[in-house]
Formats: structure tokens, C-alpha cells, sequence
């Protein structure tokens, strides 16, 4: 849904019910992270993402261990 704001502008709003695999409402909770990884403010003043960094080479471990186990 988009409302129109001035200068051509506008925002949209989703509007979703978001499940779990098991069906289990997010709603009011959210989500607990897999992987925790503390972003400290040397990292924020160096512009340095840790987290962003993390899950990222957690997406390649998990990306390669897949593909020996599949025989790729």
C-alpha cells in the first residue's frame, strides 16, 4: 500500500503475517539471531560491519560444507 506525500514522493507500507516454518507467528517477538556477534563502537567508528562481515563468511562455510557433502 502506497500513500502519496508531497513533491511526487510516497510510502509504502507492507502488510504481512510472518510465520515460521512451523507455522508460529513473529509477530510481538521477532526473531533470535543463529549467530550472535557484538558490534562495538571501534567497529561503528571505523566503519567496520562485523556482523555484516560474520554472516557473510558464515554463508560461505556453510555454502562449501553443503557442496562437499553434496559432491560438488
Amino acid at each position: 500500500m502506497t500513500f502519496p506525500l508531497p513533491e511526487g514522493a510516497g510510502l509504502s507500507v507492507a502488510i504481512a503475517r510472518m510465520l515460521t516454518p512451523r507455522g508460529e507467528e513473529l509477530e510481538g517477538r521477532g526473531l533470535s539471531p543463529d549467530l550472535v556477534v557484538d558490534l562495538t563502537a571501534a567497529d561503528l567508528d571505523s566503519g567496520v560491519d562485523s556482523q555484516l562481515a560474520r554472516g557473510r563468511d558464515e554463508v560461505v562455510r556453510r555454502t562449501a560444507r553443503q557442496a562437499v557433502l553434496l559432491g560438488r
